[in-house]
């Protein structure tokens, strides 16, 4: 049987991890052009920065994972329980 739950798990932790650190970078875009990306005129334009860029992020980061780990692994069979 296949271990879909650790390919699963390790498939959702590069989403976040990736999705995350594209947020931080998109949320830097402030420092970078404070007239046009701010928390208060401009919210829209610093949030829409943010969510494309973790999304972008997120992305590349599940495709490494899936370059890396195309299809799960075989799970180890049981422990023999036989004396």
């Amino acid at each position: 049987m296949l271990d879909w739950r650790n390919w699963l798990l390790g498939l959702s932790a590069a989403l976040i991890g990736g999705f995350s650190g594209g947020v931080v970078s998109g949320l830097t875009a402030m420092g970078i052009a404070p007239d046009k990306f701010n928390l208060t005129t401009n919210l829209s334009n610093t949030l829409y920065m943010a969510g494309v860029s973790g999304l972008l992020q997120g992305a590349l980061s599940m495709f490494f994972y899936l370059k890396q780990s195309p299809v799960p692994k075989e799970e180890p069979p049981p422990p023999s329980t036989t004396p």
